[in-house]
């Protein structure tokens, strides 16, 4: 795994700290985490199509490509805007879902990847909502 983070204004926070990202993801191979590194907020591919409606801000995403490779984004949100239980349910919930998915992307075959594959994390204000999403 590789790991990279940008430093935020004590105004910003990611969804969860390095040391959890690290715990949850240490073993993933091919799998890159970026904390801001790729971008401090979340936009589409230009490529993409059939995006699905956001109602909040997306606070982390991950893609697998037909090469196999993996990278994991965490996004800058708003201190007030993510309060700690936010962070608890992300730490807690929405890791252990995006580890396994990551999982299974990354056991498929080659050729079973057509494009990209891409899971969204949105923060609504009250509830974390994953996104499944491909685009070639």
């Amino acid at each position: 795994m590789k790991f990279e983070k940008i430093n935020l204004p004590k105004s910003e926070r990611f969804a969860c700290s390095a040391k959890e990202l690290k715990a949850a993801f240490s073993d993933v191979e091919k799998l890159g985490v970026y904390c801001g590194v790729l971008g401090k907020s979340f936009s589409f591919d230009g490529r993409s199509k059939g995006r699905p409606k956001l109602e909040g801000t997306v606070v982390a995403s991950a893609q697998v490509g037909r090469d196999l490779e993996a990278v994991l984004n965490l996004y800058a949100i708003r201190r007030e805007a993510y309060p700690e239980r936010a962070a608890d349910a992300f730490r807690d919930s929405i890791t252990p879902q995006i580890r396994k998915w990551l999982i299974s992307q990354l056991a498929r075959q080659r050729t079973a990847i057509l494009g990209v594959e891409s899971l969204l994390v949105e923060w609504t204000g009250r509830e974390h909502k994953i996104h499944e999403m491909r685009f070639l």
